[in-house]
């Protein structure tokens, strides 16, 4: 490029020629700076022009670094970083470039190698500066984590006397960048105070971090444990003492009762010299022991406990806790836990009752031994239902009880049949349907039912009948040398292995030619328990009939009520003592039998086959018994009275 002189009057011709030259640059090797500070070194190479223009040279970086370009700069031949850091650290080529004035057009370039070393002081992340621990335990004073420095550091700790510690002896070091600490073992009051580790790598100012250390001392022995009057001396003890003579370094923070039987313990805190230690088991004795605890920071030392004493707590009536209700096979397995209360149980009662009803709980019939914590009760249970259990236990103090359930019963008894349907009827013949709601949980079993007439002017031949069925199957039934114009009572049972239900009466007027009678809606049993079954015939004589018998019905009741208060009053009862042979299923009865138009009889000693099983809810029995003086075959009967009671 030339520049002409733009003077006035210069003499023509005359110019001054430049010659543009790219920068040359070699490497340099390592070059150590300061964090923070700056570093000037040689780059370009003075063996050759210097470069022209030198102001439009421009660098560009490749490296393991984070150098910028904005921390360059270069006047030929030397070149000066700024702003170092520790992320400078690194291995670089450096591009220099320069450009044409006017045009802007590239002249040349060139690459120089570059070791960058940035030193900077420790720096580590400072763990806590105050730490706690019990006399005679390990103390860890950690320095820190994360420990970083260039040149690499020396660690050394050293006690608030000046004196440098070395490992051995108590002392235990951990100096790893990751974890820098100290362990110090059977620690003793002489090691109060203050702890330093100091961190120096030669380059800057030693990084000094100071811990203090504490010695929680505990407390000496508390002194004159005694006990002292309490509201309820079955459940509760009233525990006071003297301070102990040293109270530790703190003083005592709080004290830790201690109470300790044969069948329980009790940990309690106090913050005063007495305590009120309550949810005790009755008729115990417990040993008492009292300890003295200082803390700091949640550090904790607790002192020597005090001598031991030993206190009692007063008897009570059994403490009961429900097990597990468990229905299986007809049964329920009731189990329970009983406490004594500090004297022998003497009984323990099992009674039932169907959940959610008021009426009374029934003893269940196995025997169950005072110590024995389950029992399988194997009573009337009728398929879904759910029954309560009510527990009782007594010792010589008192008793207590506890009510545990309900539990759902599945396999069990059958409930009472649905209303029979009939079907059709002819000259002397009727057919009907029989089915039950809950057979008992997919069990087989079988209909049983009475037929005889009102008033008994009619009995069909073999009454008691038994019909197979399956769960939720229907089962048809024919029933042959019906009289028109009868009224015939059925009672029908359902029956499996685990027992029979109670009866679902119902009434039939035998009219062969009116059409087959209607229900209740599904046939199911209407909201009364005992209902009027099927009646057939639609007729007004029917309707007549069924008043006519209503009237005698009246009639009869009135007689036999004015009869039993004639016999009340001259102290005469019919009584009938049952008891059950569950081997077999026979009662055995003895009492006195009253005739119809007769006086009472001596007592006799009869047995009995009752067929029908005892309905617990309705505390009434219906069935069929078979005795051997009541000069039939078997006869139908109806007894009425509390179960178990009668």
């Amino acid at each position: 490029d030339c520049d002409f002189p733009s003077i006035v009057g210069a003499i023509p011709g005359l110019f001054t020629l430049k010659i543009y030259r790219p920068p040359v640059l070699k490497s340099v090797g390592t070059v150590t700076g300061l964090k923070n500070g700056s570093v000037t070194f040689q780059i370009g190479d003075t063996s050759s022009p210097p470069p022209y223009p030198q102001d439009t040279i421009s660098f560009t970086i490749a490296g393991n670094g984070s150098l910028e370009p904005t921390q360059i700069q270069y006047n030929h031949p030397n070149m000066t970083l700024t702003g170092l850091t520790e992320a400078n650290t690194g291995a670089y080529i450096l591009t220099a470039t320069n450009t044409r004035l006017v045009t802007s057009t590239i002249i040349g370039s060139s690459n120089g190698n570059l070791n960058l070393i940035v030193q900077f002081p420790p720096v580590i992340t400072t763990g806590p500066s105050l730490v706690a621990t019990a006399l005679g335990q390990p103390a860890t004073l950690v320095c820190g984590t994360n420990l970083r420095s260039n040149p690499p550091s020396s660690i050394l700790w050293r006690k608030s006397n000046g004196e440098t510690l070395t490992t051995g002896g108590r002392y235990a070091f951990g100096n790893g960048s990751d974890n820098v600490y100290i362990i110090i073992s059977n620690t003793t009051t002489s090691d109060n105070g203050t702890w330093s580790c100091v961190l120096n790598n030669g380059v800057f100012a030693p990084l000094v971090v100071n811990i203090v250390l504490f010695i929680v001392v505990p407390p000496s022995q508390p002194m004159n444990v005694t006990s002292n009057m309490v509201s309820d001396p079955t459940t509760q003890l009233y525990i006071s003492w003297q301070p102990p003579n040293s109270l530790g370094v703190p003083p005592v923070s709080f004290y830790m009762v201690i109470a300790t039987s044969s069948l329980d313990s009790k940990n309690q805190t106090a913050n005063t010299t007495n305590a009120l230690i309550t949810k005790l088991r009755p008729g115990l004795s417990y040993d008492i022991t009292v300890m003295g605890v200082s803390a700091l920071g949640g550090v904790l030392a607790v002192g020597p406990a005090s001598d031991k004493v030993t206190f009692s707590t007063d008897p009570a009536a059994p403490t009961l806790m429900c097990g597990a209700l468990i229905a299986a096979s007809g049964g329920v397995n009731v189990s329970w836990s009983v406490y004594n209360g500090g004297r022998d149980i003497t009984a323990v009662q099992i009674g039932y009752t169907l959940a959610g009803s008021n009426q009374q709980y029934l003893p269940i019939q196995a025997s169950v031994m005072p110590n024995a914590t389950s029992v399988m009760a194997r009573e009337q249970f009728f398929a879904t239902r759910s029954y309560s259990f009510l527990i009782s236990a007594n010792n010589s103090i008192g008793m207590s009880n506890v009510t545990c359930g309900p539990v759902l019963i599945n396999e069990g008894i059958p409930i009472r049949p649905d209303l029979p349907i009939i079907v059709s009827t002819k000259p002397g013949t009727i057919t009907m349907t029989l089915s039950v709601a809950a057979s008992g949980a997919g069990a087989t079993g079988s209909f049983a039912f009475i037929i005889s007439s009102v008033p008994s002017i009619d009995m069909i031949s073999s009454p008691y009948r038994f019909l197979t069925y399956t769960d939720g199957e229907k089962v048809s039934v024919v029933i042959n040398n019906i009289k028109d114009g009868v009224t015939y009572v059925f009672y029908i049972s359902a029956s499996n292995t685990f027992g029979m239900s109670p009866p679902q009466p119902a009434i039939w007027i035998a009219n062969s030619t009116a059409p087959p009678a209607t229900t209740t809606p599904n046939g199911k049993e209407p909201a009364s328990s005992l209902a009027t079954g099927p009646v057939a015939g639609g007729v007004i004589g029917g309707i007549i009939l069924v008043f006519v018998i209503l009237i005698a019905f009246a009639v009869v009741i009135y007689l036999v009520l004015r009869h039993r208060v004639h016999k009340m009053k001259q102290k005469q009862y019919e009584t009938m003592e049952m008891e059950q042979n569950s081997a077999n299923g026979t009662v055995h009865a003895k009492g006195h039998i009253t005739k119809q138009k007769k006086a009472v009889e001596p007592e006799k000693n009869i047995v009995y086959e009752v067929i029908e099983t005892i309905d617990t809810r309705e505390n009434t029995a219906y069935g069929v018994i078979a005795g051997a003086d009541s000069g039939k075959a078997d006869s139908a009967f109806e007894i009425v009275g509390r179960t178990r009671a009668h």
